[in-house]
């Protein structure tokens, strides 16, 4: 019982007919994925092998391995014999034809370039392996997306591939290191509500969209796009530039991008309905197809729904599918920060949620407007547990409470992902704030709170904590903010980050709470000391 292999999820199945002409590459892609499957699960007998890579492999191979007559009596055996099938299938001027565009793709490290063009190369015959580094070397030189880079390569005497390899490395880590320092500078966070701020862990780009599999339309949770999520990938052998949406449920193609990997491919029908942000109509989706999809981990198949073309779409990959091909990993961590000695004595400054003395926030609504109560949103399967968990803190911290007697104003709520794992919780207060009188306080801008770093030596910087939710909202206001959640219907007691003016709110009582303290200076929930030797800041 010992040799069972663990639960780790396999490769897919891997289709023969879906690109005959590339099928040699893949396999070559998808046996060493299986290998590392077999290895990480203990799985050392030839015959357990064979066996597994025949089920693995799907119908495409199970039919072919009895037509081959020389497949052995080893594991190693029956991959070669395959790999040996594909072989003659394989149009090598086509290959070459193929090889010599090859250019390193967004975010992909040189490494992974390496390795993508060294698999193409090794089918491309080349006259002996010699040639095949020198073509390799070549390729990464003149496909490398940084010109800086390309110029450090080409000042190396004596460059190989190694060597190559070397290099881009350290200029790749330095790259690393500096947008590292660079996101940990003082930011200014925006004056728009959570709905709109921007804490998904990875956003939909071009598209603009969050695409959910629901019959009503979705709750908003979209923010501003940002170029990290996209990879490459091959469609039917061809490279395909993707967006990953980890809050997508469905895989999207248009047509040009389908005109390219699977051109005059026949369509199925589908009776899915998905939803742009923002809309109550449903998209028009022309149908479904099922394509081959090769990452850098692993071969498969995948079901893309079908759209039309329309400027700035991209093919969309959903959280499911990329797990599967390893484009982006569910990470779980947990911190436990040690207090500084010299702060101990304050130990419960840091415990639990305060509350500011003396403030209440109002909402402000036209006495006319007509109430608006909308339907639950459903919360998607791999959220429910931990939104759950936050309610419930939300109710122990007598942040939230149960909403009892009419309830005129129903909000939905919404589950944001936070990239440390667990999730926030906001509601769409958007009918809200439609009728609701704005207040305004002036927010500092960057260029006022830099006008004051001239001459300053110590910069200390301070994140405090649910600051929203440390203001408390007047009684006659919480009628405005309750909201459905799975536990049923629930109010706020203190500010929510939803509301139009709580930017204002929050900005206008920092502001008083930190009056006459030199050299302090904060925008929302950030907080800044600066500090020169000798005088205190004017």
């Amino acid at each position: 019982m010992g040799d069972r292999p663990p639960a780790i999820p396999p490769p897919g199945p891997f289709p023969i007919y879906v690109s005959l002409y590339d099928a040699a590459t893949r396999w070559l892609a998808w046996t060493r994925s299986f290998k590392l499957y077999l290895a990480a699960s203990k799985i050392g007998d030839d015959d357990q092998q064979r066996g597994l890579l025949q089920y693995l492999g799907g119908d495409d191979i199970q039919q072919l391995v009895p037509t081959l007559s020389n497949t052995g009596a080893t594991f190693d055996d029956l991959a070669k014999a395959l790999q040996d099938e594909f072989d003659k299938h394989q149009n090598k001027m086509l290959l070459r034809f193929n090889f010599h565009p090859l250019r390193q793709q967004p975010n992909e490290t040189m490494e992974g370039c390496c390795c993508r063009v060294g698999d193409h190369v090794k089918r491309s015959g080349f006259s002996d392996t010699a040639a095949e580094k020198l073509a390799v070397l070549d390729q990464l030189i003149i496909g490398c997306k940084s010109d800086a880079l390309r110029r450090k390569l080409l000042e190396i005497d004596g460059l190989d591939s190694d060597k190559a390899l070397k290099a881009a490395r350290a200029y790749e880590a330095s790259i690393t290191h500096a947008r590292t320092f660079r996101e940990r500078r003082p930011h200014q966070h925006s004056d728009q509500h959570a709905v709109n701020s921007g804490h998904h862990a990875i956003h939909s780009l071009e598209i603009g969209a969050e695409l959910f599999s629901t019959d009503s339309p979705p709750r908003p949770s979209t923010a501003p796009c940002r170029e990290d999520a996209r990879r490459t990938v091959h469609v039917n052998g061809i490279p395909l530039t993707v967006l990953v949406d980890s809050g997508a449920s469905h895989d999207i193609i248009n047509t040009d991008d389908l005109a390219k990997v699977a051109p005059g491919a026949a369509l199925q029908q589908t009776d899915v309905q998905i939803f742009a942000y923002g809309s109550t109509s449903p998209l028009l989706l022309l149908g479904s197809i099922t394509l081959c999809v090769s990452s850098a981990t692993m071969s498969s198949t995948a079901t893309f729904l079908v759209v039309a073309h329309a400027p700035r779409t991209a093919a969309i990959v959903g959280r499911e599918t990329a797990m599967r091909f390893g484009l982006i990993q569910l990470v779980h961590s947990i911190e436990s920060p040690q207090l500084p000695d010299d702060l101990a004595e304050y130990h419960d400054r840091f415990q639990g949620l305060g509350c500011i003395n003396d403030v209440e926030a109002h909402i402000y609504v036209d006495g006319n407007a007509r109430p608006v109560a909308h339907a639950p949103s459903k919360v998607a399967v791999h959220l429910q547990e931990d939104a759950l968990a936050e309610l419930h803190e939300q109710l122990a911290l007598d942040v939230i409470e149960p909403a009892t007697g009419p309830t005129p104003w129903v909000a939905r709520m919404v589950v944001v992902p936070k990239r440390k794992g667990k999730v926030r919780l906001t509601q769409d207060f958007r009918d809200v704030n439609a009728v609701a009188a704005r207040e305004r306080h002036p927010i500092p801008t960057l260029e006022e709170i830099t006008s004051d770093m001239p001459g300053v030596t110590v910069f200390t910087e301070l994140d405090m904590n649910k600051t929203f939710h440390q203001i408390s909202l007047a009684e006659s206001s919480r009628l405005f903010t309750v909201f459905h959640t799975p536990l049923g219907l629930m109010r706020c007691k203190r500010l929510a980050m939803g509301l139009a003016s709580a930017s204002e709110i929050l900005q206008r009582t920092m502001d008083r709470v930190l009056a006459g303290l030199p050299g302090v200076r904060s925008v929302h929930d950030n907080y800044i000391h600066l500090r020169r030797d000798g005088p205190s800041p004017r």
